[in-house]
């Protein structure tokens, strides 16, 4: 898809996926592959910096985010 061999393996040994290993033999099924269209108006800039802002106390430290992709217009890829 367009990748580099030398870009791919070096981003799996970042990962702790040495080449060789047993967990690089495992294998599995892609079902399908979705591409959307990201951009401000659909999906929202959210930063720990933005959320301190929020508080006096700026002491968040972490958050989880979750987003309804079903609004947004979306490809098949695969």
């Amino acid at each position: 898809m367009g990748y580099s061999a030398t870009e791919l393996e070096d981003s799996l040994k970042k990962m702790g996926y040495e080449q060789g290993s047993r967990n690089r033999k495992r294998t599995y099924n892609l079902l399908s592959m979705t591409s959307y269209k990201v951009n401000e108006e659909n999906f929202p800039i959210v930063s720990l910096e933005s959320i301190n802002n929020l508080t006096k106390s700026k002491n968040i430290v972490g958050f989880k985010l979750t987003i309804d992709l079903s609004t947004i217009p979306w490809k098949t890829l695969v």
